[in-house]
């Protein structure tokens, strides 16, 4: 590390989350793309640009369901 300059630490379940819904996000995008491109014998980038809508509703609910987990531990622990 560089005298002077810090990396903030990052909480491993933090970590954890944001690489699962990083892959969430990867997997919603081209499974919406393939449903879109359907007819198409071909997926283009009109496709993706079309599904992200899609995939970043999937990673917004993930993200609240975690949302609500950790309140809910964090309640029975306090």
């Amino acid at each position: 590390m560089v005298e002077g300059h810090s990396c903030p630490r990052i909480e491993l379940e933090a970590a954890r989350l944001a690489d699962e819904w990083e892959s969430l996000f990867s997997a919603e995008l081209k499974l919406a793309a393939e449903q879109l491109a359907k007819p198409a014998s071909m997926i283009t980038v009109d496709h993706y640009c079309q599904a992200v809508p899609t995939a970043i509703s999937a990673v917004l609910r993930a993200v609240e369901a975690a949302t609500i987990g950790v309140t809910h531990a964090r309640r029975r622990t306090a």
